[in-house]
């Protein structure tokens, strides 16, 4: 592990151990204020549960843990914005061009709060974020990690233990069954 703590203050790194970034989390320290007031407290715990099933499917398969957790943990925080604020966002900053539905801006807008207020510049964290509900042609492993995190946490309300364990044991098959699921 070798990230500044500064960085990891700021969730711009959160190459720590699982544990720490937890105890960040559960204890409101550092960046938590700034992630939490993006979620709803039903919407935070859905993106926290998402982050530690990200972080273990990326860890079984080699994968970088720590831009699992981070992708996760912000994948949603543009959720709540209204379509026009989305839309104004993307407009202004995304190289995408769209047409944009509705039920996509919050991936697209997403993407560019991650880097705009957490100074996230990793391309595939963003790209983890920015398809994680529509997924694309050509998705690197963390973003088939992030999509299949985001259908199978375990707050969903279903048995997803079986997609799960299929995703920690080889992702790209883990994601096919989790498509054909949803």
């Amino acid at each position: 592990f070798s990230a500044a703590s500064r960085e990891i203050r700021a969730l711009k790194q959160l190459q720590t151990p699982l544990p720490v970034v937890e105890y960040i989390l559960d204890h409101d320290l550092y960046f938590t204020k700034t992630l939490k007031a993006y979620y709803s407290e039903k919407r935070f715990s859905h993106v926290y549960s998402t982050a530690k099933v990200a972080y273990r499917i990326a860890q079984a398969n080699h994968l970088r843990a720590d831009h699992a957790f981070q992708a996760a943990i912000l994948h949603d925080m543009a959720k709540d914005l209204s379509d026009d604020v989305a839309l104004d966002l993307i407009q202004q900053y995304e190289t995408h061009k769209g047409p944009f539905e509705p039920y996509v801006l919050h991936q697209f807008a997403g993407a560019i709060l991650a880097r705009n207020e957490f100074h996230i510049e990793e391309p595939s964290i963003l790209d983890a974020i920015r398809f994680h509900t529509t997924g694309n042609a050509d998705l690197h492993p963390l973003a088939k990690v992030i999509y299949a995190s985001d259908k199978i946490e375990p707050l969903r309300g279903y048995d997803s233990s079986s997609l799960i364990k299929a995703c920690e044991k080889n992702i790209d098959d883990g994601f096919i069954a989790v498509l054909k699921d949803n």
